[in-house]
């Protein structure tokens, strides 16, 4: 598979954590803000720890993965809010302009300009 691909892949996994975050806001499915604020636990994670580091060059390959551990920090914040009974804070980041969604945009466009 082609870095393009690989990326695209990564972008649409992305993605489908503003799904599971709605769902866990909704009560729906439990997220460990230790596994989570975890980079090298999801999908796209993986690939960079181990393909990405190898096939993006170093300056793309920084701070794609400075990006992605502050999305991962930034997630597992929310996380934390949530069960410590801060929810509008958690909703708060997940809402337009908040640190989650703001985390998420950052490194999708990173990655798409990298994708090319």
């Amino acid at each position: 598979m082609s870095v393009s691909d690989e990326l695209r892949q990564a972008i649409a996994a992305h993605g489908l954590w503003k799904v599971k975050f709605r769902d866990f806001m909704a009560g729906t499915l439990d997220l460990d803000a230790n596994v989570v604020q975890q980079n090298n636990q999801c999908q796209f994670g993986k690939w960079l720890e181990s393909q990405g580091h190898n096939l993006l060059n170093k300056i793309d390959f920084d701070e794609i993965d400075r990006l992605h551990t502050e999305f991962h920090k930034v997630a597992a914040e929310v996380i934390r809010k949530k069960k410590s009974g801060q929810n509008q804070a958690a909703e708060q980041a997940l809402a337009n302009g908040g640190s989650f969604t703001g985390a998420s945009a950052q490194l999708t466009k990173r990655i798409m300009a990298v994708k090319g």
